[in-house]
C-alpha cells in the first residue's frame, strides 16, 4: 500500500495554497521531511542502527515496536537493492525542492501577481513533488522521527525536544505539537494493527482476532491502545521462532545509588523454550538483532547479592513468569479516561462473561499478585521491575553493558515509568 507524502505535513490535502510565501513555507517542510526519510532508511538499512527505531508515543506499546523492529531487521536484505534506488531519488527530489523554494522566494517571484489559488495536492502534483512513500517507509519514519526528537526530563521520563524540532523544522511551536501528536496517533495505530493481525495470521494463539478486538480503545489523545498484558502474551507466541533472542539488561542499585548491569541472554532453541546462555558465548562479530527488555532490581540494604546468586534467583523464577508478572502490574492503558481498565482491562466486560474471559481474568489477576510477591512491581522491585522494551544490536548492547558495570550514579531517581 502507497501513502502520499501529504500523511506526514501537518496540512491536509484541502489546505489552500494563495501565494508563493506560503507554497515556499509548505515546501521547506516537505523538505525536512524528505530528509528525514532519508535518514531512516539509511539508519535502518545501511547502519543498522535498531535502537534510534525507539519512538516516545506516549502509550503502553513499546514492547509491540520492538518486536516489529525485530522482525522488520530480518527483511533488510530482501530490500537492500529497492532502497537504495529510493534513496537515490529522494535525494535528488530533495535538491531540485530546494531549487524550487530558492525560485519561490526571490524578489523576481514575489511580484508576481494573480496565482490563483489551489490546494495542497493540487499544488504538489503540478510542481512534481507529489511523492509517496509505501507502508514500510511511513513505519521507520515515523519511529525514528519520534526517537532523535525524545528526551528525558529530570525525573528520566521521556517528553518531546520541541526546541530542537522548531529549530529544525523552522515552524512554530504549535505546528510542532500538531506533527508530534499525528505522527503519534499514526504510530499507535500501526503498533495496534500489527497484534491485530498476528492473531488474524496464527490460529494458534490463545487469544483470537475477534477476541482481541474487543480490548481496543482510544485514550485521552486518541492513541489506539490494547492492554500490555494481552499483547505481551501475542508477543511471546510471536517470539518464539529457533535463535531469536531476548535480552534481559538488569540495572540493580542499591541504597546509596551504587549501580551495576547484568546482562542475561535467552535465546530461543529446539526444544521450544528461551534458555539462558552467558554473555561470554556470544560471538564478537556476531551483528544480530535482539529483543530488549530493560529494567530495575532495587536493593534496600548497602550491598548488592553476588551476581551468580541473582541470575540464579531470576532462572529459577522463569523467564516467562517474570515478564508476564511485569505486564500484569503495568498499567494496562494510558491516560485518565481509561483509568479503571488500566488496573483491569475486563473491568466493562462483567457483562459479556464467557470461559475465556474467565480464564484469562483469573490468569490476570493471579499474575499480578505474583508481581507483588516475587519482586517485579514498583513497590517491590527486589527481582525485576520491567522499565522499557526496545530492539538492539546484541553485540553494541552486551559490549556497551559489559563495560558499565559498577557505575556509582547519586542522581538516579525511581520512578514509574510505563511503557513508552
Amino acid at each position: 500500500m502507497l501513502y502520499s507524502c501529504i500523511e506526514l505535513l501537518p496540512q491536509s490535502s484541502n489546505t489552500q495554497i494563495p501565494n508563493h510565501v506560503k507554497g515556499s513555507k509548505i515546501l521547506w517542510i516537505l523538505e525536512k521531511i524528505i530528509e528525514h526519510m532519508i535518514e531512516a532508511l539509511k539508519s535502518f538499512f545501511i547502519s543498522q542502527k535498531y535502537y534510534e527505531f525507539d519512538p516516545h508515543v506516549g502509550e503502553t506499546a513499546c514492547q509491540i515496536r520492538a518486536y516489529h523492529i525485530f522482525e522488520l531487521s530480518c527483511l533488510i536484505k530482501k530490500y537492500k537493492i529497492n532502497i537504495k534506488n529510493k534513496l537515490h531519488s529522494l535525494e535528488n527530489l530533495k535538491k531540485i525542492i530546494l531549487v524550487e523554494i530558492e525560485r519561490l522566494q526571490s524578489s523576481e517571484s514575489k511580484k508576481i501577481k494573480g496565482l490563483k489559488p489551489v490546494s495542497l495536492e493540487v499544488f504538489l502534483v503540478k510542481q512534481q513533488f507529489f511523492v509517496t512513500f509505501n507502508s514500510l517507509e511511513i513505519y521507520l519514519f515515523l519511529c525514528r522521527f519520534l526517537s532523535i526528537y525524545k528526551i528525558f526530563d529530570k525525573y528520566q521520563e521521556p517528553i518531546i525536544n520541541y526546541p530542537l524540532l522548531c529549530r529544525n523544522l523552522e515552524i512554530n511551536k504549535n505546528l510542532a505539537r500538531k506533527i508530534i501528536h499525528q505522527y503519534q496517533i499514526k504510530l499507535s495505530k500501526i503498533s495496534c494493527d500489527k497484534i491485530l493481525g498476528a492473531t488474524k495470521k496464527n490460529y494458534e494463539f490463545i487469544l483470537s482476532y475477534k477476541y482481541l478486538s474487543q480490548f481496543l480503545h482510544l485514550d485521552d489523545d486518541g492513541r489506539n491502545v490494547l492492554p500490555c498484558y494481552l499483547v505481551t502474551k501475542v508477543l511471546l507466541k510471536c517470539l518464539q521462532k529457533k535463535d531469536n533472542v531476548i535480552l534481559i539488561v538488569c540495572k540493580r542499585k542499591n541504597h546509596f545509588g551504587m549501580i551495576d548491569n547484568i546482562v542475561l541472554p535467552f535465546k530461543f532453541n529446539s526444544q521450544g523454550e528461551f534458555a539462558y546462555f552467558p554473555t561470554d558465548k556470544i560471538e564478537k562479530k556476531q551483528n544480530r538483532p535482539c529483543y530488549v527488555i530493560e529494567g530495575i532490581v532495587n536493593y534496600e540494604r548497602n550491598n548488592i547479592e553476588p551476581e551468580k546468586s541473582y541470575i540464579s534467583r531470576f532462572l529459577k523464577t522463569g523467564l516467562k513468569k517474570i515478564i508476564l508478572a511485569n505486564m500484569a502490574i503495568h498499567p494496562q492503558y494510558s491516560g485518565k479516561k481509561l483509568y479503571k481498565l488500566s488496573i483491569n482491562p475486563f473491568h466493562y466486560k462483567k457483562n459479556n462473561i464467557n470461559k475465556k474471559t474467565c480464564q484469562i481474568e483469573k490468569e490476570f489477576s493471579i499474575m499480578r499478585k505474583t508481581a507483588k510477591l516475587i519482586g517485579c512491581s514498583y513497590e517491590n522491585p527486589k527481582l525485576f521491575y520491567i522499565k522499557h522494551i526496545y530492539c538492539d544490536n546484541l553485540v553494541r548492547h552486551t559490549t556497551t553493558i559489559n563495560n558499565s558495570k559498577f557505575i556509582m550514579n547519586h542522581n538516579n531517581t525511581s520512578q514509574t515509568l510505563i511503557f513508552i
